[in-house]
């Protein structure tokens, strides 16, 4: 959360980047939020013999988390998707970095859900009982709220999805698609929609959300090792890591001596 608010500050702060500038990953922080009040369901849920009174505030900071998280993305949204109105597609080896649209929306789906199950199905609720929120009857209403608003993440989360695999299916056919180090963004934020579509899977025992997981599962261990191979051929070529031809340092050499 500190690190959003940082980079938010400094954007404000400075205002030297305009709407066309901005690059997909400035959409990082928030999943980063997202990603904590993740934790904090998975930690109010299966933690070890957690005490109803050490959860609570737990859950009642993650959902937090997910209000911050997720209207910063859509804020983030609405200057990104006017860029692509008015600029187009990315450039071809930056084609994947279009992936991390889909884990704002993802991480907050998949953590709305473990909040709301660690609220009434792990009966952390019950087991505080105080005031009108934080009671067992408030629980079951909740769960169901976390349900339905994890549907309605997952289904931007999804056009997100076919907007990134549109753009890469774009560039392969006029034949522009080259592997960059951009293609490690599309791994977790296609995983949060597998977090998300998996706890859908076992809340509804939906074979159809079970099909759709194990479909993203398969995309991500293939793009697992096709990052792979490729980080270790560009590695022993040198373009990776160790560089030991970098044409920029070529570039500011031939500068200095047009200068001279």
């Amino acid at each position: 959360m500190g690190t959003l608010l940082l980079v938010l500050l400094t954007l404000i702060t400075l205002h030297e980047i305009t709407d066309q500038d901005l690059p997909p990953a400035i959409v990082v922080p928030a999943v980063g939020v997202a990603t904590l009040a993740t934790v904090g369901g998975l930690v109010s849920s299966f933690s070890d013999s957690i005490s109803a009174r050490l959860a609570v505030p737990v859950i009642i900071f993650s959902f937090c988390a997910v209000g911050i998280g997720l209207f910063m993305a859509i804020f983030l949204y609405t200057l990104l998707l006017r860029r692509l109105l008015f600029k187009g597609w990315p450039a071809a080896p930056q084609t994947a970095s279009l992936f991390m649209f889909v884990g704002p929306v993802g991480q907050s789906g998949a953590a709305l859900q473990l909040l709301g199950s660690a609220a009434d199905t792990y009966n952390r609720f019950g087991g505080y009982s105080k005031g009108t929120f934080l009671t067992r009857m408030a629980a079951m209403p909740l769960e169901v709220m976390c349900v339905l608003l994890g549907l309605l993440l997952l289904g931007l989360g999804m056009v997100w999805l076919i907007i990134a695999f549109y753009a890469m299916f774009y560039r392969a056919f006029r034949r522009e698609l080259t592997w960059g180090i951009e293609w490690n963004a599309i791994i977790f934020p296609v995983g949060t929609l597998t977090t998300s579509t998996i706890l859908f899977g076992i809340e509804m025992d939906s074979p159809f959300f079970k099909v759709i997981t194990g479909i993203l599962l398969v995309f991500l261990v293939l793009v697992f090792f096709i990052n792979l191979a490729f980080t270790v051929w560009n590695v022993f070529k040198g373009n990776l890591l160790i560089v030991r031809d970098d044409p920029r340092v070529k570039q500011q050499l031939e500068e200095e001596q047009k200068e001279e």
